[in-house]
């Protein structure tokens, strides 16, 4: 699978002789590795089509190919189950709420207003951590200002882990509300948002497009702020640029990031 997508990555071999290859995979395929495998020759293909008339393909394809293997795991663990279920459960469970899945989507917006809906949010999550992450995103990518700010809100909380501080981060960046975007990038560069976490805020808008576009925005617009905030840290830059300005992918978005360079070169 990984020589095939590769080939067809640099035009040596059809995607459609690619994809072929991947059918054996939805009814014969229970293991966690091969389908880990498959989707990460995958992510270019993915960052290419995604704003294009293509994607609503991709995604069906992936939905077809998964959905028995969704099936037959379910969004329940199970006792004694083998650690590849486990992992191939959170996996499945999470693409196919990327590819938006209604039952997956469902599923989400239920479990996270159950936690919304509890007495106590802060110490009562009802949603098992290994889920945590796919139904948060999720509710926030179509939700609102409502889910937003509520899990903001549990950011704030003084005894909250580190393990579940990271997840939360990641999650506020999967919004598609452009002001929402922007309220929490300044955060990160305002010192409202721990500096540890900044790198969680970046990486948690590569696989949003309309955050990705938003915050190549707003960082041309705040370059100067960003750099003096970021420039002892390498990692925070070195974030911004490999996992944030690499997922850019149309022809305008070299063209601006390009300018970006010129006009900032030193």
């Amino acid at each position: 699978l990984n020589d095939a997508f590769e080939l067809a990555n640099f035009n040596l071999l059809n995607y459609s002789s690619a994809f072929e290859i991947t059918k054996y995979m939805k009814h014969r395929e229970h293991n966690y590795i091969p389908w880990n495998a498959l989707f990460n020759s995958l992510k270019q293909l993915n960052y290419i089509i995604r704003t294009t008339q293509y994607r609503g393909i991709f995604e069906n394809y992936i939905i077809n190919l998964i959905t028995p293997t969704y099936i037959r795991l379910g969004n329940v663990a199970k006792v004694n189950e083998s650690l590849s279920d486990k992992l191939l459960r959170t996996f499945i469970l999470s693409k196919l709420c990327t590819c938006n899945y209604e039952p997956c989507l469902e599923w989400s917006r239920m479990k996270y207003k159950e936690w919304m809906d509890s007495k106590n949010p802060d110490v009562n999550i009802p949603i098992a951590y290994d889920f945590r992450k796919i139904a948060s995103c999720t509710a926030i990518k179509m939700g609102g200002r409502k889910e937003w700010f509520f899990l903001w809100r549990r950011t704030l909380y003084p005894s909250r882990s580190t393990a579940n501080l990271k997840i939360f981060y990641s999650s506020l960046g999967c919004t598609r509300e452009p002001w929402l975007i922007n309220n929490y990038l300044e955060n990160a560069i305002n010192g409202t948002i721990p500096l540890q976490y900044s790198i969680d805020v970046w990486k948690s808008l590569t696989n949003n497009p309309v955050a990705l576009n938003f915050g190549f925005a707003f960082l041309r617009s705040n370059w100067e702020r960003i750099n003096k905030n970021y420039q002892h840290i390498f990692i925070n830059l070195n974030i911004i640029f490999e996992e944030f300005l690499s997922k850019l992918s149309t022809n305008i978005d070299l063209e601006d990031l390009t300018n970006f360079y010129k006009d900032n070169e030193k």
